[in-house]
């Protein structure tokens, strides 16, 4: 046994290479989003590189001493590659995150012959760079159908990517497709105490900022009353209006910057 196989609709097939470790290349580009960042840009396309629909590979292109059965069990125009065993059939590959600090794994095999078992691994750039993160044994031999879960406390912010690595015992391996989970990242707020109140009362906390946030105050007229290009925050994640000038009573507006992001809160300068 030297692969994982997906099981698709039988106008789809695919075969993979017999290097241990191999991951397809598809035969045309994913649509990249240009307002993404250019690490994502490229783990995006390395996860659609991935996905069952972008293997239309022709037969007779793929038999040869580099390439596999790594396939459906479509396309059997060719009597060799038909009447191959297909050692794992993987139906099902997800990662689905349960909360902030947790990420289930999950998949689901069709059959199975003498399979070893199942490594999971994790990127957080979704390039070259995953690293083992789990185990499961496999069922061995089975002509039935398996669940198998791994759960992965993963509190990464942005996002992760998942791979499954199937290992036979003759000591060969495969990689499944990719799939991505989004980040635990908390949304950026920032929230007035007391408001209204007087300003050496006045706090604001800060949350879901991933640097040192910039800080501007504004009268109601859009007059700017003061600025803090890199706001320190203490360990509550706050920080206090004392060191403002003195501003007189009545109505203004906050905005908070984080890297590309912004909040604007309005306070109310009242006295005790």
């Amino acid at each position: 046994m030297n692969s994982i196989s997906s099981i698709l609709i039988c106008s789809l097939g695919f075969i993979g290479s017999e290097v241990s470790g191999q991951v397809f290349s598809p035969f045309h580009q994913g649509v990249l989003q240009p307002y993404k960042t250019l690490q994502q840009l490229k783990a995006e396309a390395l996860v659609q590189k991935t996905e069952p629909d972008y293997y239309r590979y022709k037969l007779a292109q793929n038999i040869g001493q580099s390439r596999s059965n790594l396939r459906t069990q479509a396309d059997c125009g060719n009597e060799y590659l038909c009447n191959t065993a297909l050692p794992v059939s993987l139906m099902r590959f997800e990662a689905e995150r349960k909360g902030v600090d947790q990420v289930e794994v999950s998949w689901e095999t069709a059959s199975e012959t003498n399979n070893q078992g199942f490594e999971v691994e994790r990127s957080f750039t979704g390039l070259n760079d995953f690293e083992k993160v789990g185990a499961i044994d496999g069922a061995g031999n089975s002509a039935k159908s398996k669940e198998y879960r791994f759960s992965d406390p993963n509190s990464h912010a942005e996002w992760s990517y998942y791979r499954l690595k199937q290992l036979d015992w003759d000591g060969s391996y495969t990689y499944s497709r990719i799939v991505s989970v989004k980040g635990s990242k908390a949304p950026f707020e920032v929230t007035g105490m007391p408001n209204p109140g007087p300003q050496e009362l006045l706090r604001f906390r800060v949350e879901g900022a991933q640097e040192s946030p910039r800080v501007k105050v504004f009268s109601q007229s859009g007059r700017l009353m003061y600025e803090n290009q890199q706001q320190r925050l203490d360990d509550d994640q706050e920080f206090s209006a004392e060191a403002w000038p003195a501003l007189n009573l009545g109505q203004y507006f906050l905005h908070v910057v984080a890297g590309e992001e912004t909040v604007a809160v309005p306070f109310l300068i009242w006295p005790e």
